[in-house]
This record gives C-alpha cells, sequence and structure tokens, in this order.
C-alpha cells in the first residue's frame, strides 16, 4: 500500500465514515476530514445536516485530525434536487443516491480536495477498487471482465481448525506434481536456511501459480507473503508474518505422509499459527477461486484490514464490498475511471459488525450511532412531502389493464411501478401500479400477478462503464439489494443496451439504476428507459 498519501476523508458523523479515517490514520496515511453541506431544510425536522456535523467535529476530534467544512447546497439543488423533481414529473422513478456519488461526492469533493494537494478521497462505503492489472493477476483464468462464477467448494471454518475443506478431496492431482514437502531436509542439504533456498529454486508446478498469481508483490489484500520459510524445524509453503497464517499447497500423497502433516500442523498450532492446506489440484484447475477464498478467509482472522490503494498510473476497477448484506458498489456504479482513481473505501474489505466492534473497540463517540436512511443528505423525508414543495398535484384516472375507469389520483408522480400503497380503490384484490403514462396523466393498476408487472428485458440508456459484450453471461441488479439475476445484452445502435433476463422481473421502473456485474466486478450501469412486458399466451 502507499502510504505517503495524503487523503481527504469525507466525514458523514455515521460510523462507516469514522472507522475508515481512524484505519486510515493507523495505517499511516496523512488524513484530513471534510463535511459536505449538500442540503439543509431548518423547517424540516428529517433534516439531520446539523446534527451530522456535530458528530463530524466530535470524531475529529476524538481522531486529534482537522476537520473542514465544504458547502455544495446550490451544487447539490441544481444537480440533484431538481434532477428529482424533473424525473418525477416525466413519470419516471430516479435514484439520486446514484448520481450524489458520481456527480457531488466524487466530483465537486474530488475535485477541491486535488485542488488542496490531496491525493484522493475516501469514504464510508463498503465497495472497493484495485488496478485492473493486479485483478487480471489474481485471476488469471477468468472471462476477459474478471469476475467468475463463485466456488462451492471452499469453505472457512473456525481459525482453530484447518480451514480449507475441499468436496472433491480425495481427487488425484494432474500429472504436474504436487506441493507437499514433508519437511524432509534430503541428505545434501542439513542447513534449513539453505534447504529454503533449494527449495525456493525448485518449485513445483502449484507452487509457481501459486506465487506468481496469488501471493508475490503483496497481491493478496496487501499482506507480504514468504515463499519456502522456515519456521523452527520444519519449511512451510508460503508464510505472512503479519497475520501468522502459513498455506501449505497439497499433493497427491501416501497416507504416511498424509500422517506427518497432521503432526507437522498440530506442532505450528500451539504457537498460534493459522495453518491452511490446498490441494494442488484447485492450483492448477481453479486458481481465481483459491484466491477468493484466501481473500475471505483472511478477511475473517485479520483485525483490522485496509482496502488496497492503487498505483497512480493504473486503470482501476471497482469491486462489491466484502459485506453481501452490506455492499453498496451499486451506488458507485456510475463513478468514471478518474474518479476511480482517487477513491480510497477503508472498509470496504470488511463485515458490518467488525466495523462497529472497532468503533467500540476504540471508543468512538457515535460508535452506537444508527445507519442514516433516507435521501441522500435529504433524511428520512417522506417522499410524498418531499414532492409537494415543487410539485402541484394533478388529478387523473387510475384504469385496469383493460382501460376500465376505476378511480382517481393526484398525480403520476406520486407512484412507482410495483406500488401498492395509495391506492384508495376499494373492494376486490389489493392492485398495484403495473404502469404510468405521464402524457395521459395515467395510472394503471393490476393484481399481483398481472403479467404486465413483470418482464423479461429492459432497454438501458445513458450507459457507464465497460463495453458490454454479447453473448457473454452477465448479472444484474435493478434496485439496491436485490440478489444477482443472471442476464445477457445486446448492443443497440444508440449506445442503449437491451438487457435480457433469465428469469421474469418485477417491477422494473424507467429511471432507476441497472447495474451490470461479472462475478465481483462492477462492468458499469444504465438508467433504465423502458422495459418490455410479458405477453398473454
Amino acid at each position: 500500500m502507499n502510504k505517503n498519501k495524503k487523503i481527504l476523508v469525507g466525514l458523514s458523523g455515521g460510523v462507516d465514515s469514522a472507522v475508515s479515517a481512524y484505519l486510515l490514520k493507523q495505517e499511516g496515511y496523512e488524513i484530513s476530514c471534510g463535511f459536505m453541506i449538500n442540503y439543509l431544510d431548518e423547517a424540516n425536522v428529517n433534516c439531520t445536516t446539523k446534527k451530522d456535523l456535530e458528530v463530524a467535529k466530535e470524531v475529529a476530534k476524538f481522531l486529534d485530525v482537522p476537520l473542514y467544512t465544504f458547502d455544495y447546497r446550490a451544487e447539490y439543488e441544481s444537480r440533484i434536487v431538481d434532477y428529482i423533481y424533473r424525473e418525477y414529473e416525466k413519470g419516471n422513478t430516479p435514484n439520486p443516491d446514484v448520481f450524489c456519488n458520481n456527480l457531488i461526492k466524487f466530483d465537486l469533493f474530488l475535485e477541491e480536495a486535488l485542488s488542496l494537494g490531496y491525493d484522493g478521497v475516501a469514504t464510508g462505503h463498503y465497495a472497493r477498487v484495485v488496478s485492473i492489472e493486479d485483478y487480471a493477476r489474481t485471476h488469471p483464468l477468468d472471462p476477459p471482465h474478471g469476475g467468475g462464477e463463485k466456488n462451492t467448494h471452499f469453505q472457512c471454518s473456525d481459525s482453530s481448525r484447518t480451514g480449507y475443506i475441499c468436496g472433491e478431496e480425495e481427487k488425484n492431482s494432474p500429472p504436474h506434481g504436487g506441493g507437499a514437502r514433508g519437511g524432509v531436509f534430503p541428505n545434501f542439504l542439513t542447513d534449513k536456511k539453505q534447504f529454503a533456498k533449494y527449495l525456493r529454486k525448485n518449485q513445483s508446478y502449484p507452487e509457481y501459480l501459486a506465487w506468481e498469481y496469488i501471493f508475490r508483490k503483496k497481491q493478496l489484500l496487501g499482506y507480504k507473503f514468504l515463499r519456502q520459510h522456515a519456521i523452527d524445524s520444519f519449511i512451510v509453503d508460503f508464510y505472512c508474518n503479519e497475520l501468522k497464517l502459513i498455506v501449505e499447497i497439497d499433493g497427491n500423497f501416501h497416507s504416511e505422509q498424509r500422517e506427518k502433516d497432521i503432526n507437522r500442523k498440530n506442532e505450528l498450532k500451539k504457537y498460534g499459527y493459522h495453518i491452511l492446506r490446498i490441494p494442488a489440484f484447485e492450483i492448477l484447475e481453479n486458481i481465481s477461486g483459491v484466491y477468493d477464498f484466501l481473500e475471505t478467509y483472511i478477511q475473517k482472522i485479520s483485525k483490522h484490514h485496509l482496502a488496497y490503494f492503487p498505483g497512480e498510473n493504473e486503470k482501476k476497477i471497482l469491486l462489491r464490498g466484502v459485506d453481501p448484506k452490506k455492499d453498496q458498489s451499486y451506488f458507485l456504479s456510475r463513478l468514471s475511471d478518474f474518479q476511480l482513481s482517487h477513491a480510497v473505501f477503508p472498509i470496504g474489505a470488511l463485515e458490518k459488525s467488525k466495523v462497529r466492534e472497532i468503533a467500540k473497540e476504540i471508543g468512538l463517540p457515535n460508535a452506537d450511532r444508527k445507519d442514516s436512511q433516507g435521501l441522500c443528505f435529504i433524511g428520512k423525508v417522506p417522499m410524498k412531502e418531499f414532492l409537494a414543495q415543487k410539485i402541484k398535484d394533478n388529478p387523473g384516472d387510475i384504469v385496469d389493464t383493460d382501460g376500465n375507469i376505476l378511480g382517481s389520483h393526484l398525480g403520476v408522480h406520486r407512484y412507482t411501478i410495483g406500488q401498492r400503497k395509495g391506492i384508495e380503490i376499494g373492494g376486490g384484490p389489493a392492485l398495484f401500479v403495473v404502469g404510468k403514462d405521464a402524457k395521459k396523466n395515467q395510472i394503471t393498476v393490476g393484481t399481483k400477478d398481472e403479467l404486465s408487472l413483470f418482464s423479461r428485458e429492459c432497454i438501458l440508456c445513458d450507459w457507464k462503464g465497460s463495453t458490454l459484450q454479447e453473448n457473454t453471461a452477465y448479472q444484474a441488479k435493478i434496485r439496491h439489494g436485490q440478489e444477482d439475476q443472471n442476464c445477457t445484452v445486446s448492443r443497440l445502435q444508440n449506445g442503449k443496451y437491451t438487457v435480457h433476463f433469465e428469469q421474469n422481473q418485477r417491477a422494473i421502473a424507467p429511471g432507476q439504476i441497472c447495474v451490470i456485474y461479472r462475478g465481483e466486478r462492477v462492468l458499469g450501469s444504465g438508467v433504465i428507459e423502458n422495459k418490455k412486458e410479458l405477453v398473454k399466451k
């Protein structure tokens, strides 16, 4: 990691950004903190800006770092607030939290940070940034976009046990051979340091691959590993002193050797070492899966782990956060290469529970503060009340899918696809919004099983990200928190994409953001322009 960096940390008043600042300082970065004033409504009890600022001051004082305020209210009004009103008036359902990141935090805030001499900005997002070169080295078997499929053979047990379980444990290694050493010196080498040097020059093929594509040059989460390292009377394949982690590559050997390795493992465990045994065939056939497993295991045994700060002249890519429940890569999906090259996400490789644990352990003043909810920087204000500030009611008809008038509404902008609440039509089954027509000022409703509520395709406009390929398997999310949806894409002439989903998608809402992934890598996102409804057969 580059620790000769000056980082401006965006403090929000929440625990995530506070822990991010703490971790950066602990790692030796020169940091200052900045608080963005983007929205301030004195009359709105849900607007928490003033309280957030006070908490941010307490955190900065606790960490003994300077705190500066940045007033972006005018820009936030024109770039985000006006966008919200404009999209709702058109009958769309916007996602301001996504655009707040690429238009405010990593545009205005980043540009100001760079002008003040900082190398980048850090936030408390659960996401990761790596260089594409490092990603290619650590995922050599992945398709061109990176990512790859999740491997189901890797399971991590408690660190007091071996920690690696392979569903095909008895499978033979390929003919290239294995990496088991057994700790027995050859007759012509009686000094263990000489023997370790000999082994480094005579690696097995699986050991060579593991060294080049996993352990060498701190490419595994920034930790330094040594190869063929002497510990006591043993020589281990790979060793990280910081983590007290030993990784052994096992070949196809007989039961006597297996018994010796068990004895060796038990002896080393007495001194507090974590020991993992990786079958050689996994290195040869699934090295990207091995990397992902080791990455997950290290994140569990390491107390504090910082996201990697990439080099200056390398193209950067965005990865999901390690905690699937808190992953916020969806909201960062429109960051440009330039923005990613100056972004640091210190807690991206941590789970939320660990962040809370760190906050309480060090005594942060906001350790128990609840996570923020509602619109970005605006607060938990009812959308109806927020829109009423600028959009007047415009009554119109509510119709069923056959065009029969069932009732009336106060404005198309008050509804989104899939919504049930607010449809005041009594009698019969529950009704949901299945269509909106701003030009006709009309809302179409149907039951929960209405085919027009479901789609297999949608068109994306305003795409930001890598060029997508046809006939390629991707994963997509049409809303934050949704499980991955398998899909493919087809390219349209005007730079748009059609997304073809494997399964029916409920309530695709024009104006929302669809993010495309390849495994753990974020490829980009587009604005949902429209959807193709299912047709009755």
